[in-house]
């Protein structure tokens, strides 16, 4: 989580540049490199992987 979270709680990234756009959202998980790198917006995602859920950006 590169950026400003400035609404949210409870989430964990795990990997260079995980959940690296996100914004606001509560109980998001991004473990590997890259793993929702485009998510801005969104809540109980959980994503696995090199690369992995990197189109979804809201949700």
């Amino acid at each position: 989580m590169g950026g400003s979270v400035a609404g949210g709680e409870y989430n964990a990234a795990v990997g260079n540049y995980a959940l690296d756009a996100l914004t606001s959202g509560d109980g998001n998980t991004g473990v590997g490199y890259n793993a929702m790198t485009a998510l801005t917006t969104g809540s109980g995602n959980v994503s696995l992987g090199r690369a992995s859920g990197t189109t979804i950006t809201t949700g």
